[in-house]
Protein backbone atom coordinates (compact mmCIF):
# COMPACT_ATOMS: atom_id res chain seq x y z
CA UNK A 1 0.00 0.00 0.00
CA UNK A 2 1.03 3.21 -0.76
CA UNK A 3 1.19 5.58 2.39
CA UNK A 4 2.01 9.41 3.26
CA UNK A 5 4.21 8.41 6.55
CA UNK A 6 8.00 9.64 6.53
CA UNK A 7 8.92 13.17 4.88
CA UNK A 8 6.69 15.55 6.48
CA UNK A 9 9.73 18.11 5.84
CA UNK A 10 8.91 18.69 1.53
CA UNK A 11 8.30 22.57 0.65
CA UNK A 12 5.68 21.59 -1.72
CA UNK A 13 2.23 19.75 -1.84
CA UNK A 14 2.79 16.51 -1.50
CA UNK A 15 -0.78 14.78 -2.47
CA UNK A 16 -1.13 11.00 -1.38
CA UNK A 17 -2.73 8.88 -3.62
CA UNK A 18 -2.04 5.32 -5.04
CA UNK A 19 -1.82 5.01 -8.79
CA UNK A 20 -1.99 0.95 -8.61
CA UNK A 21 -4.92 1.66 -7.05
CA UNK A 22 -6.65 3.89 -8.96
CA UNK A 23 -5.86 1.47 -12.02
CA UNK A 24 -6.82 -1.68 -10.66
CA UNK A 25 -10.32 -0.12 -10.12
CA UNK A 26 -12.70 -1.02 -13.48
CA UNK A 27 -14.47 1.87 -14.18
CA UNK A 28 -17.75 3.27 -12.64
CA UNK A 29 -20.13 5.37 -14.63
CA UNK A 30 -23.22 4.31 -12.34
CA UNK A 31 -22.84 6.09 -8.85
CA UNK A 32 -21.32 9.20 -7.07
CA UNK A 33 -19.44 8.49 -4.22
CA UNK A 34 -21.35 8.61 -0.63
CA UNK A 35 -20.88 7.86 2.60
CA UNK A 36 -22.89 4.40 1.58
CA UNK A 37 -20.96 3.78 -1.56
CA UNK A 38 -18.51 0.80 -1.33
CA UNK A 39 -14.73 1.63 -1.41
CA UNK A 40 -14.22 0.46 -5.36
CA UNK A 41 -16.99 3.28 -5.97
CA UNK A 42 -14.31 5.88 -4.88
CA UNK A 43 -11.74 5.42 -7.59
CA UNK A 44 -12.35 5.79 -11.57
CA UNK A 45 -10.50 4.88 -14.49
CA UNK A 46 -8.84 4.79 -17.19
CA UNK A 47 -11.85 6.90 -18.24
CA UNK A 48 -12.35 9.77 -20.83
CA UNK A 49 -16.22 10.18 -19.41
CA UNK A 50 -17.52 12.88 -17.30
CA UNK A 51 -17.54 11.87 -13.42
CA UNK A 52 -21.64 10.48 -13.22
CA UNK A 53 -21.80 13.85 -10.85
CA UNK A 54 -20.53 16.05 -13.22
CA UNK A 55 -22.37 14.52 -15.96
CA UNK A 56 -25.66 15.40 -14.09
CA UNK A 57 -24.77 18.97 -13.04
CA UNK A 58 -23.91 19.81 -16.45
CA UNK A 59 -27.08 18.09 -17.47
CA UNK A 60 -28.88 20.84 -15.07
CA UNK A 61 -26.90 23.54 -16.02
CA UNK A 62 -27.83 23.50 -19.69
CA UNK A 63 -31.53 24.98 -18.55
CA UNK A 64 -30.04 28.41 -17.32
CA UNK A 65 -28.07 28.42 -20.55
CA UNK A 66 -30.85 28.01 -22.53
CA UNK A 67 -33.01 30.35 -20.97
CA UNK A 68 -29.84 33.16 -21.18
CA UNK A 69 -29.48 31.99 -24.67
CA UNK A 70 -33.21 32.93 -24.97
CA UNK A 71 -32.88 36.42 -23.08
CA UNK A 72 -30.10 36.92 -25.47
CA UNK A 73 -32.08 36.58 -28.81
CA UNK A 74 -29.50 33.79 -29.36
CA UNK A 75 -31.00 30.78 -31.29
CA UNK A 76 -30.59 27.61 -29.68
CA UNK A 77 -32.76 24.20 -29.06
CA UNK A 78 -32.62 22.12 -25.81
CA UNK A 79 -30.03 19.25 -27.58
CA UNK A 80 -27.88 21.56 -28.81
CA UNK A 81 -26.93 24.15 -26.04
CA UNK A 82 -23.42 25.22 -26.43
CA UNK A 83 -20.69 24.32 -23.90
CA UNK A 84 -19.36 27.36 -23.20
CA UNK A 85 -15.93 27.95 -20.42
CA UNK A 86 -14.48 31.00 -19.30
CA UNK A 87 -10.79 30.35 -18.72
CA UNK A 88 -9.09 32.62 -15.71
CA UNK A 89 -5.54 33.32 -16.23
CA UNK A 90 -2.73 33.35 -13.87
CA UNK A 91 -0.71 36.66 -12.34
CA UNK A 92 -1.54 36.84 -8.68
CA UNK A 93 -3.64 39.72 -7.55
CA UNK A 94 -3.75 41.16 -10.89
CA UNK A 95 -5.18 38.00 -12.30
CA UNK A 96 -7.43 37.55 -9.50
CA UNK A 97 -8.96 41.35 -9.26
CA UNK A 98 -9.23 41.20 -12.92
CA UNK A 99 -10.97 38.05 -13.29
CA UNK A 100 -13.92 39.65 -10.60
CA UNK A 101 -14.23 42.88 -12.78
CA UNK A 102 -14.63 40.73 -15.25
CA UNK A 103 -17.42 38.16 -14.51
CA UNK A 104 -19.40 41.32 -12.74
CA UNK A 105 -19.69 43.15 -16.09
CA UNK A 106 -20.77 39.63 -17.58
CA UNK A 107 -23.07 39.51 -15.12
CA UNK A 108 -24.46 42.89 -16.04
CA UNK A 109 -24.69 42.16 -19.38
CA UNK A 110 -26.27 38.65 -19.10
CA UNK A 111 -23.45 36.86 -20.43
CA UNK A 112 -22.43 34.58 -16.81
CA UNK A 113 -25.32 32.49 -17.72
CA UNK A 114 -23.87 31.37 -20.37
CA UNK A 115 -21.38 29.39 -19.38
CA UNK A 116 -21.01 25.82 -18.40
CA UNK A 117 -17.38 26.13 -16.92
CA UNK A 118 -15.12 28.04 -15.27
CA UNK A 119 -11.32 27.17 -14.79
CA UNK A 120 -8.77 28.82 -13.31
CA UNK A 121 -4.93 28.40 -12.76
CA UNK A 122 -2.39 29.70 -10.15
CA UNK A 123 -3.86 33.81 -9.17
CA UNK A 124 -7.46 33.00 -10.72
CA UNK A 125 -8.01 30.11 -8.15
CA UNK A 126 -7.38 32.84 -5.45
CA UNK A 127 -11.04 34.42 -7.45
CA UNK A 128 -12.62 31.03 -7.73
CA UNK A 129 -12.30 29.81 -4.46
CA UNK A 130 -13.23 33.34 -2.53
CA UNK A 131 -16.56 33.09 -5.28
CA UNK A 132 -17.82 29.56 -4.59
CA UNK A 133 -17.75 30.31 -1.04
CA UNK A 134 -21.29 31.51 -1.76
CA UNK A 135 -23.53 28.90 -3.08
CA UNK A 136 -25.04 31.70 -4.68
CA UNK A 137 -22.58 33.97 -6.31
CA UNK A 138 -23.47 34.85 -9.73
CA UNK A 139 -27.08 35.92 -8.95
CA UNK A 140 -25.46 38.61 -6.72
CA UNK A 141 -21.83 39.56 -6.87
CA UNK A 142 -21.66 42.22 -4.77
CA UNK A 143 -20.41 40.67 -1.44
CA UNK A 144 -17.66 39.23 -2.96
CA UNK A 145 -16.84 42.60 -4.07
CA UNK A 146 -17.41 44.24 -0.79
CA UNK A 147 -14.93 41.51 0.79
CA UNK A 148 -12.51 42.14 -1.65
CA UNK A 149 -12.28 45.52 -1.59
CA UNK A 150 -12.51 46.34 2.11
CA UNK A 151 -9.49 47.78 3.79
CA UNK A 152 -8.43 45.76 6.69
CA UNK A 153 -5.54 46.41 8.91
CA UNK A 154 -3.22 42.91 9.55
CA UNK A 155 -1.68 43.53 13.04
CA UNK A 156 0.38 40.33 14.81
CA UNK A 157 -2.88 40.12 16.97
CA UNK A 158 -5.44 39.43 13.90
CA UNK A 159 -2.75 36.92 12.69
CA UNK A 160 -2.19 35.31 15.69
CA UNK A 161 -5.87 34.44 16.77
CA UNK A 162 -7.27 32.66 13.65
CA UNK A 163 -4.61 32.39 10.69
CA UNK A 164 -1.94 31.29 13.69
CA UNK A 165 -3.99 28.86 15.00
CA UNK A 166 -5.14 27.35 11.99
CA UNK A 167 -1.32 27.19 10.67
CA UNK A 168 -0.09 25.53 13.91
CA UNK A 169 -3.15 22.81 13.55
CA UNK A 170 -2.12 22.03 10.49
CA UNK A 171 1.81 22.23 11.07
CA UNK A 172 1.32 18.65 12.88
CA UNK A 173 -0.40 16.85 10.06
CA UNK A 174 2.65 14.75 8.42
CA UNK A 175 1.85 15.79 5.19
CA UNK A 176 2.31 19.49 6.43
CA UNK A 177 4.24 21.48 3.82
CA UNK A 178 4.66 24.84 2.62
CA UNK A 179 1.77 24.72 0.34
CA UNK A 180 -0.52 25.34 3.66
CA UNK A 181 1.68 28.53 4.44
CA UNK A 182 0.98 30.14 0.62
CA UNK A 183 -2.82 29.12 0.96
CA UNK A 184 -3.47 30.79 3.95
CA UNK A 185 -1.43 34.41 2.90
CA UNK A 186 -3.50 34.42 -0.17
CA UNK A 187 -6.42 33.66 1.30
CA UNK A 188 -5.94 35.51 3.94
CA UNK A 189 -4.09 39.06 3.35
CA UNK A 190 -4.44 39.01 -0.50
CA UNK A 191 -8.62 38.21 -0.40
CA UNK A 192 -9.40 38.78 2.96
CA UNK A 193 -10.98 35.61 3.56
CA UNK A 194 -10.34 32.36 5.14
CA UNK A 195 -12.21 29.94 3.77
CA UNK A 196 -12.14 26.36 5.49
CA UNK A 197 -14.93 24.65 3.80
CA UNK A 198 -14.33 21.49 1.51
CA UNK A 199 -14.20 21.01 -2.03
CA UNK A 200 -16.49 18.35 -2.06
CA UNK A 201 -19.03 19.94 -0.32
CA UNK A 202 -20.62 21.77 -3.71
CA UNK A 203 -20.97 18.36 -4.94
CA UNK A 204 -24.90 18.62 -3.57
CA UNK A 205 -25.36 21.91 -4.65
CA UNK A 206 -27.43 23.35 -7.57
CA UNK A 207 -26.89 24.20 -11.23
CA UNK A 208 -26.68 28.33 -9.98
CA UNK A 209 -23.20 28.37 -10.57
CA UNK A 210 -20.91 27.17 -13.87
CA UNK A 211 -19.29 24.18 -12.69
CA UNK A 212 -15.88 25.07 -11.43
CA UNK A 213 -12.12 23.40 -12.55
CA UNK A 214 -9.44 23.85 -10.76
CA UNK A 215 -5.74 22.97 -12.16
CA UNK A 216 -2.41 21.87 -11.15
CA UNK A 217 0.50 20.06 -12.71
CA UNK A 218 2.40 17.16 -10.92
CA UNK A 219 6.05 18.63 -10.64
CA UNK A 220 7.87 15.33 -11.23
CA UNK A 221 5.91 14.76 -14.41
CA UNK A 222 6.45 18.47 -15.52
CA UNK A 223 10.40 17.68 -14.76
CA UNK A 224 10.69 14.88 -16.67
CA UNK A 225 8.67 16.48 -19.66
CA UNK A 226 5.89 13.15 -19.24
CA UNK A 227 3.25 15.37 -21.19
CA UNK A 228 0.55 13.01 -20.80
CA UNK A 229 0.71 13.07 -16.44
CA UNK A 230 1.68 16.32 -15.89
CA UNK A 231 -2.16 18.08 -15.93
CA UNK A 232 -4.32 17.61 -12.75
CA UNK A 233 -7.46 18.79 -11.91
CA UNK A 234 -9.87 19.30 -8.77
CA UNK A 235 -13.70 19.12 -9.17
CA UNK A 236 -16.37 19.05 -6.46
CA UNK A 237 -16.78 15.26 -7.62
CA UNK A 238 -13.62 13.65 -8.02
CA UNK A 239 -9.48 15.06 -8.95
CA UNK A 240 -7.17 13.20 -11.05
CA UNK A 241 -5.05 13.29 -14.30
CA UNK A 242 -7.21 13.96 -17.03
CA UNK A 243 -4.98 12.81 -19.76
CA UNK A 244 -4.55 9.58 -18.22
CA UNK A 245 -8.55 9.01 -17.32
CA UNK A 246 -7.68 8.06 -13.73
CA UNK A 247 -9.25 9.74 -10.64
CA UNK A 248 -10.41 9.67 -7.62
CA UNK A 249 -13.82 11.36 -5.14
CA UNK A 250 -12.46 14.36 -4.30
CA UNK A 251 -13.69 13.57 -0.73
CA UNK A 252 -10.83 10.77 -0.28
CA UNK A 253 -7.74 12.50 -2.60
CA UNK A 254 -5.04 11.93 0.06
CA UNK A 255 -6.52 8.52 1.69
CA UNK A 256 -4.23 5.22 0.60
CA UNK A 257 -6.32 2.59 -1.66
CA UNK A 258 -4.73 -0.80 -2.99
CA UNK A 259 -6.19 -2.81 -5.31
CA UNK A 260 -9.06 -0.29 -5.87
CA UNK A 261 -10.24 -0.68 -2.01
CA UNK A 262 -9.70 1.94 0.47
CA UNK A 263 -6.61 1.25 2.80
CA UNK A 264 -6.17 4.39 4.72
CA UNK A 265 -8.92 7.21 4.98
CA UNK A 266 -7.55 10.63 5.74
CA UNK A 267 -9.19 13.89 5.97
CA UNK A 268 -10.31 16.31 2.68
CA UNK A 269 -7.74 18.84 2.64
CA UNK A 270 -9.63 22.67 3.31
CA UNK A 271 -10.05 25.24 0.38
CA UNK A 272 -7.23 26.98 1.86
CA UNK A 273 -4.67 24.09 1.97
CA UNK A 274 -6.42 24.13 -1.80
CA UNK A 275 -5.38 27.49 -2.80
CA UNK A 276 -2.01 26.87 -1.44
CA UNK A 277 -1.65 23.91 -4.19
CA UNK A 278 -3.09 25.18 -7.23
CA UNK A 279 -1.97 29.33 -6.29
CA UNK A 280 1.48 29.46 -5.50
CA UNK A 281 4.50 28.98 -8.87
CA UNK A 282 6.98 28.75 -5.43
CA UNK A 283 6.08 25.58 -5.00
CA UNK A 284 8.19 24.85 -7.90
CA UNK A 285 12.24 25.48 -6.42
CA UNK A 286 12.96 26.61 -10.65
CA UNK A 287 10.77 29.35 -10.14
CA UNK A 288 11.73 30.55 -6.61
CA UNK A 289 14.44 32.79 -7.63
CA UNK A 290 13.21 34.35 -10.72
CA UNK A 291 9.92 34.98 -8.59
CA UNK A 292 10.63 36.86 -5.69
CA UNK A 293 7.91 38.94 -4.69
CA UNK A 294 8.90 42.71 -4.90
CA UNK A 295 7.65 43.29 -1.88
CA UNK A 296 9.93 41.11 -0.31
CA UNK A 297 12.50 42.74 -2.11
CA UNK A 298 14.29 46.02 -1.27
CA UNK A 299 12.69 49.15 -0.83
CA UNK A 300 14.75 52.05 -2.52
CA UNK A 301 13.06 54.03 0.52
CA UNK A 302 16.64 53.79 2.07
CA UNK A 303 18.32 51.74 4.90
CA UNK A 304 15.63 51.25 7.58
CA UNK A 305 13.06 50.03 5.41
CA UNK A 306 15.36 47.65 3.38
CA UNK A 307 16.89 46.77 6.87
CA UNK A 308 13.33 45.83 8.36
CA UNK A 309 11.88 43.88 5.23
CA UNK A 310 15.10 41.57 5.07
CA UNK A 311 14.42 40.23 8.78
CA UNK A 312 10.92 39.81 7.82
CA UNK A 313 12.08 37.52 5.33
CA UNK A 314 14.72 35.74 7.88
CA UNK A 315 11.80 35.89 10.72
CA UNK A 316 8.95 34.46 8.48
CA UNK A 317 10.89 31.61 6.99
CA UNK A 318 12.20 30.58 10.51
CA UNK A 319 8.43 30.77 11.97
CA UNK A 320 8.08 28.25 9.67
CA UNK A 321 10.55 26.20 10.31
CA UNK A 322 9.72 25.85 13.38
CA UNK A 323 6.10 25.05 12.94
CA UNK A 324 7.51 22.35 10.32
CA UNK A 325 9.92 20.83 13.28
CA UNK A 326 6.75 21.36 15.95
CA UNK A 327 5.15 18.37 13.27
CA UNK A 328 7.95 15.81 12.92
CA UNK A 329 8.92 12.73 15.16
CA UNK A 330 11.30 11.22 12.74
CA UNK A 331 15.28 12.15 14.10
CA UNK A 332 16.37 12.40 10.29
CA UNK A 333 14.03 14.98 9.50
CA UNK A 334 14.04 16.65 11.91
CA UNK A 335 17.97 17.22 11.79
CA UNK A 336 17.15 18.28 7.99
CA UNK A 337 15.18 21.13 8.78
CA UNK A 338 17.61 22.32 11.85
CA UNK A 339 20.04 22.17 8.60
CA UNK A 340 18.19 24.82 6.90
CA UNK A 341 17.45 26.42 9.84
CA UNK A 342 21.25 27.11 10.64
CA UNK A 343 21.81 27.81 7.05
CA UNK A 344 18.96 30.45 6.96
CA UNK A 345 20.84 31.59 10.45
CA UNK A 346 24.79 31.69 8.50
CA UNK A 347 23.18 34.06 6.17
CA UNK A 348 21.69 36.48 8.13
CA UNK A 349 24.81 36.56 10.25
CA UNK A 350 26.76 37.19 7.70
CA UNK A 351 28.28 40.90 8.11
CA UNK A 352 27.78 43.60 5.63
CA UNK A 353 29.13 47.29 6.39
CA UNK A 354 25.92 49.23 5.44
CA UNK A 355 27.09 52.11 7.13
CA UNK A 356 29.47 52.17 4.43
CA UNK A 357 27.28 51.76 1.54
CA UNK A 358 24.81 54.32 0.03
CA UNK A 359 21.31 53.54 -0.23
CA UNK A 360 21.08 51.91 -3.83
CA UNK A 361 24.38 49.47 -2.47
CA UNK A 362 22.60 48.93 0.85
CA UNK A 363 19.34 47.67 -1.69
CA UNK A 364 21.64 45.98 -3.65
CA UNK A 365 23.31 43.92 -0.98
CA UNK A 366 20.24 43.21 1.21
CA UNK A 367 18.63 42.36 -2.27
CA UNK A 368 21.39 39.57 -2.53
CA UNK A 369 21.00 38.47 0.83
CA UNK A 370 17.19 37.73 0.24
CA UNK A 371 18.03 35.65 -2.38
CA UNK A 372 20.13 33.79 -1.06
CA UNK A 373 17.63 33.01 1.78
CA UNK A 374 15.46 31.87 -0.97
CA UNK A 375 18.26 29.76 -2.52
CA UNK A 376 19.14 28.16 0.49
CA UNK A 377 15.74 26.80 0.29
CA UNK A 378 15.94 25.67 -3.48
CA UNK A 379 19.04 23.63 -2.51
CA UNK A 380 17.50 22.17 0.36
CA UNK A 381 14.36 20.89 -1.05
CA UNK A 382 16.34 19.55 -4.23
CA UNK A 383 18.12 17.59 -1.32
CA UNK A 384 15.35 16.10 -0.01
CA UNK A 385 13.60 15.29 -3.01
CA UNK A 386 16.60 12.46 -3.42
CA UNK A 387 16.16 9.20 -2.29
CA UNK A 388 12.20 9.15 -2.03
CA UNK A 389 10.40 5.61 -2.05
CA UNK A 390 9.81 4.70 -5.87
CA UNK A 391 7.02 1.58 -6.55
CA UNK A 392 7.72 -1.02 -8.90
CA UNK A 393 4.56 -0.19 -11.13
CA UNK A 394 5.24 -0.72 -14.17
CA UNK A 395 1.05 0.56 -15.71
CA UNK A 396 1.85 4.48 -14.65
CA UNK A 397 4.48 6.73 -15.90
CA UNK A 398 8.03 6.53 -13.99
CA UNK A 399 6.96 10.25 -12.73
CA UNK A 400 3.95 8.89 -10.64
CA UNK A 401 6.04 5.56 -9.29
CA UNK A 402 6.59 8.17 -5.74
CA UNK A 403 4.10 7.14 -3.02
CA UNK A 404 3.25 10.85 -3.00
CA UNK A 405 2.11 12.99 -6.00
CA UNK A 406 3.94 16.33 -5.95
CA UNK A 407 1.09 19.13 -7.23
CA UNK A 408 2.35 22.64 -7.69
CA UNK A 409 0.55 25.88 -9.42
CA UNK A 410 -0.22 24.93 -13.54
CA UNK A 411 0.78 28.43 -13.98
CA UNK A 412 4.54 26.71 -14.34
CA UNK A 413 3.38 24.88 -16.88
CA UNK A 414 1.09 27.10 -18.89
CA UNK A 415 -0.26 30.07 -17.31
CA UNK A 416 -4.05 29.64 -18.43
CA UNK A 417 -6.36 26.52 -17.96
CA UNK A 418 -7.20 25.30 -21.51
CA UNK A 419 -6.14 21.91 -20.70
CA UNK A 420 -9.59 20.70 -19.00
CA UNK A 421 -11.28 22.08 -21.62
CA UNK A 422 -10.08 20.19 -24.84
CA UNK A 423 -11.31 17.20 -26.43
CA UNK A 424 -14.23 14.91 -26.07
CA UNK A 425 -14.46 14.79 -22.22
CA UNK A 426 -16.18 18.53 -21.87
CA UNK A 427 -16.61 18.55 -25.37
CA UNK A 428 -16.30 22.58 -25.21
CA UNK A 429 -17.40 24.85 -28.28
CA UNK A 430 -16.25 28.04 -27.15
CA UNK A 431 -13.41 29.26 -24.65
CA UNK A 432 -13.53 32.16 -23.56
CA UNK A 433 -9.89 33.29 -21.93
CA UNK A 434 -9.13 37.40 -20.75
CA UNK A 435 -5.23 37.48 -20.81
CA UNK A 436 -3.89 38.41 -17.49
CA UNK A 437 -0.11 36.85 -17.59
CA UNK A 438 2.82 38.94 -17.17
CA UNK A 439 4.98 36.47 -19.96
CA UNK A 440 4.93 37.33 -23.59
CA UNK A 441 1.95 38.08 -24.89
CA UNK A 442 -0.01 34.59 -26.81
CA UNK A 443 2.83 32.73 -24.90
CA UNK A 444 -0.44 30.66 -23.22
CA UNK A 445 -1.95 30.26 -26.68
CA UNK A 446 0.87 28.86 -28.13
CA UNK A 447 2.09 26.75 -25.32
CA UNK A 448 -1.62 25.62 -25.04
CA UNK A 449 -1.26 24.72 -28.98
CA UNK A 450 1.75 22.81 -28.55
CA UNK A 451 0.62 20.59 -25.65
CA UNK A 452 -2.71 19.58 -27.33
CA UNK A 453 -0.33 18.43 -30.13
CA UNK A 454 1.41 16.67 -28.25
CA UNK A 455 -1.09 14.34 -26.61
CA UNK A 456 -3.68 14.70 -29.85
CA UNK A 457 -6.57 17.20 -28.87
CA UNK A 458 -8.05 19.47 -31.18
CA UNK A 459 -6.92 23.21 -31.25
CA UNK A 460 -7.64 26.10 -33.65
CA UNK A 461 -5.56 27.19 -35.88
CA UNK A 462 -3.19 30.46 -34.49
CA UNK A 463 -2.11 32.76 -37.60
CA UNK A 464 1.63 33.90 -36.66
CA UNK A 465 0.99 36.90 -37.55
CA UNK A 466 -1.26 38.08 -34.83
CA UNK A 467 1.73 36.97 -32.83
CA UNK A 468 3.42 40.22 -34.29
CA UNK A 469 0.88 42.14 -32.05
CA UNK A 470 2.04 40.69 -28.82
CA UNK A 471 3.85 44.30 -27.38
CA UNK A 472 0.63 45.90 -27.75
CA UNK A 473 -2.44 43.39 -28.35
CA UNK A 474 -5.64 44.66 -29.50
CA UNK A 475 -8.41 43.77 -26.99
CA UNK A 476 -10.08 40.95 -28.68
CA UNK A 477 -9.47 38.16 -30.81
CA UNK A 478 -11.25 35.00 -32.23
CA UNK A 479 -9.04 31.83 -33.04
CA UNK A 480 -12.26 30.14 -34.62
CA UNK A 481 -12.20 26.31 -34.53
CA UNK A 482 -13.48 23.05 -36.96
CA UNK A 483 -14.73 20.53 -36.89
CA UNK A 484 -14.10 19.12 -33.24
CA UNK A 485 -11.95 22.04 -32.04
CA UNK A 486 -12.57 24.51 -29.85
CA UNK A 487 -13.42 28.39 -30.74
CA UNK A 488 -11.04 31.08 -28.46
CA UNK A 489 -11.50 34.24 -27.46
CA UNK A 490 -8.65 36.28 -26.42
CA UNK A 491 -8.74 39.22 -24.59
CA UNK A 492 -5.76 40.65 -23.22
CA UNK A 493 -6.03 42.94 -20.21
CA UNK A 494 -3.90 45.81 -21.32
CA UNK A 495 -4.38 46.39 -25.18
CA UNK A 496 -4.89 49.54 -27.35
CA UNK A 497 -7.88 50.75 -26.22
CA UNK A 498 -6.54 51.38 -22.61
CA UNK A 499 -2.84 51.61 -23.88
CA UNK A 500 -1.60 54.32 -26.16
CA UNK A 501 1.62 52.55 -26.91
CA UNK A 502 3.49 49.31 -25.79
CA UNK A 503 5.33 51.30 -23.38
CA UNK A 504 2.10 52.45 -21.73
CA UNK A 505 0.97 48.25 -21.32
CA UNK A 506 4.48 47.58 -19.81
CA UNK A 507 4.09 50.73 -17.33
CA UNK A 508 0.84 49.20 -16.89
CA UNK A 509 2.27 45.63 -15.69
CA UNK A 510 4.83 47.01 -13.77
CA UNK A 511 2.07 49.18 -11.87
CA UNK A 512 0.35 45.70 -11.26
CA UNK A 513 3.04 43.34 -10.97
CA UNK A 514 2.08 40.32 -9.93
CA UNK A 515 4.22 39.98 -6.67
CA UNK A 516 3.35 42.83 -4.20
CA UNK A 517 1.60 43.59 -1.25
CA UNK A 518 -1.97 43.56 -1.46
CA UNK A 519 -3.78 45.84 -3.53
CA UNK A 520 -4.80 49.23 -1.66
CA UNK A 521 -8.64 49.57 -2.70
CA UNK A 522 -8.31 52.23 -4.93
CA UNK A 523 -5.60 49.61 -6.80
CA UNK A 524 -8.80 47.07 -6.93
CA UNK A 525 -11.38 49.58 -8.11
CA UNK A 526 -9.27 51.03 -10.75
CA UNK A 527 -8.17 47.55 -12.25
CA UNK A 528 -11.66 45.79 -11.90
CA UNK A 529 -13.03 49.05 -13.93
CA UNK A 530 -10.54 48.48 -16.66
CA UNK A 531 -11.56 44.51 -16.81
CA UNK A 532 -15.14 45.32 -16.84
CA UNK A 533 -14.13 47.76 -19.96
CA UNK A 534 -12.53 45.12 -21.95
CA UNK A 535 -15.95 43.26 -21.42
CA UNK A 536 -18.05 46.10 -22.01
CA UNK A 537 -16.43 46.94 -25.08
CA UNK A 538 -16.66 43.61 -26.65
CA UNK A 539 -19.76 42.46 -25.47
CA UNK A 540 -21.84 42.23 -29.27
CA UNK A 541 -18.38 40.77 -30.52
CA UNK A 542 -18.75 38.04 -27.53
CA UNK A 543 -22.58 37.40 -28.09
CA UNK A 544 -22.10 36.76 -31.51
CA UNK A 545 -19.27 33.62 -30.98
CA UNK A 546 -21.72 32.81 -28.69
CA UNK A 547 -23.86 32.24 -32.11
CA UNK A 548 -22.01 31.01 -33.74
CA UNK A 549 -20.78 27.99 -31.18
CA UNK A 550 -24.96 27.43 -30.61
CA UNK A 551 -25.07 27.29 -34.63
CA UNK A 552 -22.09 24.76 -34.69
CA UNK A 553 -23.22 22.79 -32.16
CA UNK A 554 -26.13 21.99 -34.05
CA UNK A 555 -24.33 21.52 -37.21
CA UNK A 556 -22.77 18.96 -35.68
CA UNK A 557 -26.02 17.17 -34.10
CA UNK A 558 -27.37 17.50 -37.95
CA UNK A 559 -23.60 16.27 -39.23
CA UNK A 560 -23.49 19.39 -41.46
CA UNK A 561 -20.92 20.87 -38.94
CA UNK A 562 -20.37 24.77 -39.66
CA UNK A 563 -17.16 27.14 -38.83
CA UNK A 564 -18.26 30.40 -38.81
Amino acid sequence: MVSCRGRAVVLACFVCVSLRGLLAQPVNATAEPSPETSAKQLVRGPSNALSPGEAEFIRQRKEVVLASLGRLNISSTADSVPHIALLGSGGGQRAAVALLGSLQQMGQDDLLDTLLYMGGVSGSTWTLALLYSDPQWSVNMEPVFSRLGGHRETTWLSLFTGPYRWLKTKSKDEDFSLSEIWGLLTSYLFMNHMDQRLLSAEASRDSTNPYPVYSAIEKECFDTNTTEAVWFEFTPHEAGFPELGLFVSTAYLGSGFEGGELKEQKPEMDMVQLQGIVGSALAHEDSIAEMVPPWMNMSTAGRPTAVKDHLRIYFTLNILLELLKSGINDVTDLAKVEELQKRVSDILLEEVPLHTMTKEEQVEELQRKNLALVASVQTWVAEMNIGLQKNADSEVPDCLQSRVLNLIDAGISINMPYEPFLGKKRDVDLLIAPEFSAGEMFETLTLARDYAAAVGKPFPVIDEQVLLDKDWPKDFYVFPGENDQPTIIFMPLFNRINCKDEAEVKARMVEYSTFQRPFSPEKIAALQEIARDNMRNNKDAIVREIQNAATRRQGRRNGTDSAL
